[in-house]
């Protein structure tokens, strides 16, 4: 068998040369033209070494939702940069929670800076202390994973009270989309080099961006809730969820009592926002589920407030229902607008971090 010549050689590398720019070229158009796009949302979190935590923000990003835009800080919070140590006669507030506190729909009264103004405006009677407040919140985060952030790594930022936002779904428990043993907190070195490939390409990050909710799909709903029950059937979805006697409520419970216990041993003041579906306001079984989450926040020794009443009191639900999961920024006005009040009214939870114990 004879050998490729000379010429026959230089003809089959610039054959695969022209194949190889057929493909890496439209690639780099591609990636080129994604750069003058927001980063989406969906891809904006990555594994966290926090045991039972799952998952983080990515620091230091600008992320978009539709015509939104949001700025993720060097700490990973969603909101302006600042310094990691409180300035002399400060008092910082950390909000915690999903996306009902994250407001990924928020704008412009979101959560932190609309609270953080209010409370500027008129502040609780006594406190001259300038007020901060520090979104903490990620979405889709469950209880035991607000009470593990927390412990793990906002209370770093030495907060001198904590209000933590309660959603219906949230005994499900450490919800982890990378396939991680969350408990632990063990990123592994493919987690690691995938969510640097992720970060720095915008046609990766596009791709798990299509792939992701098929995945989501495939995996269903069991690694969180009961499998036996169905999601379409809502109301008895999240009954299952609460049930005292079940799989998933005695954990969330252990988690709210794990609040409680934070409060004690930190003398930090924690307040449990309990927050309704607002597309399902009137349901009772959803106002015993609530009541239940209230109850239960108190007997371990935390203020609760039950924000379906003040979403019930409303003559006109539609200019605060937004995308019917989350509140339109009407919605999110109307609210802390109502934390505000309820804050204020309590001013020992203004007295500093070690004084509440």
């Amino acid at each position: 068998m004879s050998k490729a010549g000379p010429s026959e050689a230089l003809r089959l590398r610039h054959k695969l040369g022209l194949a190889l720019a057929a493909v890496l070229l439209p690639l780099a158009v591609l990636e080129g033209l994604g750069r003058l796009f927001p980063v989406a949302q969906v891809t904006m979190v990555r594994p966290s070494p926090i045991p039972n935590v799952g998952y983080q923000l990515v620091n230091d990003w600008d992320v978009g939702v539709q015509e939104q835009r949001f700025r993720i800080n060097h700490w990973g919070f969603k909101g302006p940069d600042f310094p990691r140590e409180k300035a002399p006669g400060s008092f910082r507030i950390a909000l915690l929670g999903d996306s009902l506190i994250y407001g990924a729909f928020s704008a412009p009264n979101d959560p932190a800076p609309t609270l953080q103004r209010l409370l500027a405006e008129r502040p609780p009677k006594g406190l001259a202390a300038k007020v901060e407040v520090i979104n903490a919140s990620v979405p889709s985060f469950s209880t035991c994973q607000e009470l593990a952030f927390l412990k793990g790594y906002v209370d770093d930022f030495e907060p001198d009270l904590v209000v933590v936002g309660y959603a219906i779904n949230d005994p499900e428990g450490i919800r982890s989309p990378f396939g991680l043993d969350a408990s632990r907190g063990e990123v592994t070195w493919g987690h690691r080099i995938y969510h640097w490939l992720k970060r720095h390409s915008v046609t990766l990050r596009w791709v798990v961006l299509q792939v992701s909710p098929f995945i989501t799909r495939l995996r269903g709903h069991a690694a969180y809730g009961p499998a036996d029950v169905s999601m379409s059937d809502f109301v008895t979805y999240m009954t299952a969820l609460h049930d005292p006697k079940g799989e998933f409520w005695p954990r969330c419970a252990e988690c709210i009592a794990g609040f409680g216990r934070y409060q004690k041993e930190k003398g930090v003041p924690v307040v449990f926002l309990v927050l309704p579906e607002l597309d399902r306001l009137s349901l009772p079984e959803f106002k015993a589920l609530y009541a239940q989450v209230a109850s239960t926040a108190r007997r371990h020794g935390m203020l609760a407030m039950d924000m379906r009443a003040v979403f019930a009191a409303q003559k006109d639900m539609k200019p605060l229902r937004g995308d019917g999961v989350h509140p339109s920024p009407a919605g999110y006005l109307l609210e802390f607008e109502a934390v505000h009040k309820f804050l204020i009214g309590h001013p020992a939870l203004f007295a500093g971090r070690g004084r509440g114990r």
